[in-house]
């Protein structure tokens, strides 16, 4: 069941350039030093818009140091996405011994997210389930420890495959049959679900309609196309999607990622830094399309439809000082490579672009400025859920409760990539930006940065 460590040890530096002396005496033995165990994976409840599992962890160290935080990222159990809060868990790790984490972690499936629940039926059935994805275990370090490292605080990355992983329902057999019986009916419901958030027939209050006529026509869907040479010059095309959001007649605010996206995930930086891939510049393009267009004509993408950074139909007029942070890769060999990966939640992940005159032109953007309020029991998002898979590009609505603090939104959900630059829509207007699965920045910062105060007014 043992883990193993992927990239070895990320360590997050403070900015600074790479003291020259780590080249020479990097520890090896900081390799591997935290090992993760899932021991065990349950059903805890489900209901008619989620499903809640939780994972039972063990973790232990090969030397004495205390465990602030784990995060788990890009999980699928059994194929499903599947989401987790980080856990700021305060926990003391000694040498050599096991901690089981007192509580399991819960993990959410949104059904919002799922064609069907069948591989959930699957995992209840069968009792056992696989799981894939990335956790990073943030952990501080003795004194000793942090004089060889140059840091109190370490990331490690450490990447999860399970093949065959225990999955239970607590209850016995008679829990189990109700729960199969749950999740079928479950299954039977979702296409009915999904009619309703795509058609707009049925919404649940007015706060939906309203929102859905008000902003839906300041959206678009933001593709952006790019590709990686491995050493035999073979191509590996890769893609994001998200939303662009209209603030004024011809200007658009889209995440930074859509201009820059190798530079936001740490496996693509790692693979680029470290010369195994090569970036294709020239192969990069940003594709938008209004809500409710046609994306595919004939099989191909529907380019009548759709403005492009390469056509010069769009233009990059703003974005803010890069805010990076500083990630060390050691190898097995005790060797190190230093890589920069830009920060999702940060002001800094934002872009804002200008529409040629030909192109078109969107209303203002009611947005609110110098909000009081801190905490919404409803707002909105948006995503173009099946990106370019489907052939039209239909907004979806996701409603969920946030906070605020400081100059982000925190969300009561976790969210997709899909849902990455849509706007924070409360009753009284759009109140930030969403950046990553489970925050956003607001909108009065994303104005400060942007210098779009003259432009939404």
């Amino acid at each position: 069941m043992k883990l193993q460590a992927i990239a070895s040890l990320l360590f997050l530096l403070a900015g600074h350039g790479l003291p020259q002396a780590w080249h020479s005496n990097a520890d090896p033995e900081l390799a591997g030093q935290v090992q993760l165990e899932i021991v065990n994976t349950s059903l805890l409840s489900y209901s008619t818009s989620k499903v809640v599992l939780g994972l039972t962890l063990s973790i232990s160290s090969r030397r004495d140091l205390t465990l602030e935080q784990i995060i788990l990222s890009g999980l699928r159990i059994n194929g499903l996405p599947v989401y987790a809060a980080p856990v700021k868990q305060r926990l003391e790790l000694h040498s050599g011994v096991k901690t089981l984490l007192p509580d399991p972690l819960p993990v959410t499936v949104y059904l919002r997210d799922l064609d069907s629940v069948s591989p959930l039926i699957q995992a209840v059935s069968n009792g056992h389930t696989t799981l894939d994805g990335i956790a990073y275990a943030t952990v501080r370090v003795n004194p000793l420890a942090a004089m060889l490292i140059f840091s109190r605080s370490v990331d490690i990355a450490i990447s999860i495959h399970e093949d065959v992983l225990p999955f239970t329902v607590p209850g016995g057999q008679m829990a189990r049959s109700a729960a199969l019986l749950g999740l079928r009916t479950a299954d039977k419901a979702l296409h009915t679900i999904s009619e309703t958030v795509t058609s707009g027939k049925d919404w649940a209050s007015g706060f939906r309609r309203d929102v859905m006529k008000q902003y839906a026509p300041h959206l678009m869907l933001a593709c952006a196309h790019f590709e990686l040479r491995d050493a035999q010059g073979n191509a590996i095309p890769l893609e994001w999607c998200g939303v662009a959001l209209a603030t004024a007649p011809d200007l658009l605010l889209v995440p930074r990622e859509a201009i820059e996206p190798w530079k936001f995930d740490a496996e693509i930086a790692d693979a680029i830094h470290s010369n195994h891939f090569s970036l294709n510049h020239s192969s990069y393009d940003l594709w938008l399309w209004p809500a409710s267009a046609t994306l595919k004509k004939s099989g191909e993408l529907n380019s009548e439809a759709a403005m492009r950074l390469s056509k010069k139909q769009l233009s990059v007029v703003k974005m803010p000082d890069r805010d990076e942070r500083k990630i060390l890769a050691l190898e097995d060999s005790g060797k190190t490579r230093k890589i920069s990966v830009a920060r999702r939640d940060s002001s800094s992940d934002l872009a804002l672009l200008q529409v040629a005159k030909s192109a078109g032109a969107f209303g203002a953007l009611q947005a609110v400025e110098n909000s009081s309020t801190s905490e919404w029991g409803s707002v909105a998002l948006f995503r173009f859920r099946d990106g370019m898979r489907e052939g039209s590009a239909v907004p979806e609505l996701i409603v969920m409760p946030a906070k605020k603090n400081g100059t982000r939104i925190e969300l009561g959900e976790l969210v997709d990539s899909s849902v990455f630059g849509s706007p924070i829509v409360a009753a009284e207007g759009v109140i930030g930006i969403v950046q990553d699965q489970n925050s956003g920045v607001t909108w009065d910062e994303a104005a400060r940065v942007l210098k779009l105060l003259p432009f939404y007014k």
